[in-house]
């Protein structure tokens, strides 16, 4: 897992926990870890992989992405770098610093 993706779930965790604590759940505290397992869920969709397309490291401007999302595009041919446009938003909201931000 990458720092940004520590950081992240870190993030949510801590955010969530700090919401409920240790009580008996309400009905507004359903909706926060629903809320909290949709964002790993994105996370875990959104992981950093190595990848092929289109990039300024390569001289002929497409080879290997070596940070791609296997969330986004299509890392055998149309990879997208990482962090991803999602998890750059994320972090955002989050208060997580990312690149591309």
């Amino acid at each position: 897992m990458t720092d940004l993706a520590k950081q992240i779930r870190d993030r949510i965790e801590s955010q969530r926990r700090e919401l409920l604590g240790s009580n008996p759940l309400t009905f507004e505290e359903v909706g926060v870890n629903r809320l909290a397992a949709a964002l790993l869920a994105v996370l875990d969709m959104h992981q950093c992989v190595e990848g092929v397309g289109f990039t300024a490291d390569d001289p002929d401007g497409y080879g290997t992405v070596k940070e791609a999302c296997s969330g986004c595009g299509n890392v055998d041919e149309y990879a997208v770098a990482w962090p991803c446009r999602e998890l750059r938003t994320i972090a955002k909201v989050l208060g997580i610093e990312a690149n591309g931000v």
